[in-house]
């Protein structure tokens, strides 16, 4: 299965949901990606797609943290 491409997203947080986009390429058997969102963009690092239900999972830094 091929995730490639760009996927609106809407995270819901204790203050409300987050809307972003990530983008998802496969480069010679590797994803790689970068997420888009609140005037921020942040490349994604240890993509991976597994398992029998194919997860996406993958980490990103945050650098604006949330208001609490």
């Amino acid at each position: 299965m091929s995730v490639e491409g760009a996927w609106n997203l809407a995270i819901p947080t204790p203050n409300g949901r987050i809307k972003a986009v990530v983008e998802l390429r496969e480069r010679v058997g590797t994803l790689t990606g970068v997420a888009h969102g609140s005037g921020e963009e942040a490349a994604l690092a240890d993509v991976t797609l597994a398992g029998d239900r194919d997860r996406l999972a993958w980490k990103q830094a945050i650098t604006k943290p949330m208001p609490c």
